[in-house]
């Protein structure tokens, strides 16, 4: 891909035709003709809106979702995901914190966003109406593109402004990568409100490409999901690809072109499982980087990869992209025999949390640049990095990232315990969060944080414990937290 995103997706929109751009079934599919009327029409809704503004969007995985980011985007203003999914409150803190001046909702989550106090639009797709011309603004480098809110180690999701620039360059440099042909079937695997889903819609639409969002049981068993929608290209967080290992293998040549992870690390038996649904020559990726750094910031190709080690290398920086290791807080170039914390640089990287959460994420190198401390350590072999995991309190559940604190924030409120500590347990599929908390014994109930947590961050289980563990230097000692019985 040459041309500039926007020039890009409006290209498509006005040269693919009767192509398919969405096929998510007999009820929910647009070919390019439609999504550019059904776009037309949304920007037209938003028309009385400053420019920029924040606009909300509120929807998952359907035509509406895909018109609606493609409309915010085109018209100059910012997008919101808003993932229905999540409780009525944390949306309204995401609304305050983002400052939305709309919210574009699809049909299903109506009811929702007459709960969020902020002016809502029905997303209607074009039928029978006078389609107004489609809008691209002069949109400039440095404009939000969209602000994803992932989780906050103070109780409040942090938000994350993507630039223009940023979103790009990364699809630029992703396409070039992969070096598709125009025309491909694509997985939608993602949420909206996990930024690996920009990837799915902006990839496969400045490719003329159909995005195939799942339904039903298509990610219970992904295997069918590929064959039985035609899949050619393949993208989603590793753990999808476990029941592929237990699966026959269709007959015939490979179905898929090309194949990413991303999300957390990928074990390298399950690259080679999923590789087996890939033509020889296809890539098959295993990408890397946090929402900060816009998608995914450096790349590993398992064709090109001849070594035994458990997990994938996550390689390194694709395009613009700069890495650096801090070593007691001395920035060291990314060499061979190197291991610290990961920091990250280049067009890609964000430029600070909005609002401010009072912490710089940021460290200035001796030349000046400003590189963001990832909280991931690796370390550096045959010129490429490996992921040994991360030096704070983040953990990854299902591929979203989750601040501990937040939960045990949560905890406090409801349970009224003040001294708790949240771990994560378990691996892959089995993932889940459990919390230690000291005082007197509760009656735990995980549907009490329904109200305030996403299910992936409510804690499966709750353990009282006289005194929460610590090491030398005085902080919760969460290893020997986990380490502990859990039945």
């Amino acid at each position: 891909m040459a041309e500039r995103l926007d020039r890009a997706l409006r290209q498509s929109l006005e040269t693919a035709g009767s192509r398919l751009a969405i096929d998510g079934g007999a009820n929910d599919a647009r070919t390019y003709d439609q999504l550019k009327a059904d776009v037309a029409i949304i920007q037209q809704q938003i028309t009385g809106l400053d420019t920029p503004s924040n606009v909300g969007i509120l929807a998952n995985q359907s035509c509406e979702t895909y018109a609606a980011v493609i409309a915010v985007l085109l018209s100059g203003r910012t997008f919101i995901p808003l993932n229905p999914k999540f409780p009525i409150d944390r949306l309204r803190v995401i609304c305050e914190q983002a400052g939305c001046d709309a919210i574009l909702f699809d049909p299903v989550n109506s009811e929702i966003a007459a709960q969020l106090d902020v002016p809502g639009h029905l997303i209607s797709k074009a039928e029978n109406q006078e389609i107004p011309a489609l809008q691209v603004a002069d949109i400039s480098d440095s404009d939000i593109a969209y602000r994803m809110f992932t989780s906050g180690s103070t109780g409040l999701p942090k938000g994350v402004p993507i630039r223009f620039e940023s979103l790009d360059h990364y699809v630029r440099e992703v396409s070039n990568l992969l070096n598709l042909e125009s025309g491909l079937r694509f997985s939608q695997t993602f949420d909206l409100s996990f930024d690996l889903s920009m990837h799915d819609i902006f990839i496969a639409l400045t490719n003329k490409g159909t995005i195939v969002p799942p339904r039903g049981m298509d990610l219970m068993m992904p295997h069918n999901y590929i064959i039985k929608k035609e899949l050619d290209v393949w993208f989603s967080v590793p753990m999808l690809a476990g029941p592929i290992l237990q699966a026959k293998l269709p007959d015939g040549p490979p179905p898929l072109v090309a194949a990413m992870f991303c999300g957390e690390p990928l074990p390298l038996a399950y690259a080679r499982g999923l590789a087996q649904y890939v033509v020889p020559d296809g890539p098959v990726l295993n990408l890397y980087g946090p929402t900060e750094a816009t998608i995914a910031i450096t790349e590993r190709n398992l064709r090109l990869y001849d070594g035994d080690s458990e997990l994938m290398p996550i390689g390194r920086p694709f395009g613009q992209n700069q890495v650096a290791i801090l070593i007691d807080e001395q920035i060291k170039p990314a060499i061979d025999g190197v291991e610290g914390e990961l920091l990250l640089g280049g067009v890609q990287v964000f430029d600070g949390y909005e609002p401010s959460t009072g912490n710089n994420p940021f460290v200035s190198a001796d030349d000046g640049q400003i590189l963001y401390r990832s909280g991931d350590l690796v370390r550096v072999t045959h010129g490429e990095m490996h992921h040994l995991g991360r030096i704070d309190s983040q953990v990854k559940i299902r591929g979203y990232r989750i601040e501990l604190g937040e939960i045990e924030q949560a905890f406090r409120d409801i349970y009224d315990r003040h001294i708790t500590a949240a771990v994560s347990l378990g691996t892959g599929q089995s993932a889940h969060i459990g919390i230690a908390y000291c005082g007197e014994k509760i009656d735990y109930q995980p549907e009490a944080l329904a109200g305030k947590l996403p299910d992936y961050m409510i804690p499966r289980k709750a353990m009282q414990i006289d005194a929460l563990p610590t090491n030398v230097n005085g902080k919760i000692d969460r290893q020997s937290l986990e380490t502990l019985s859990w039945a």
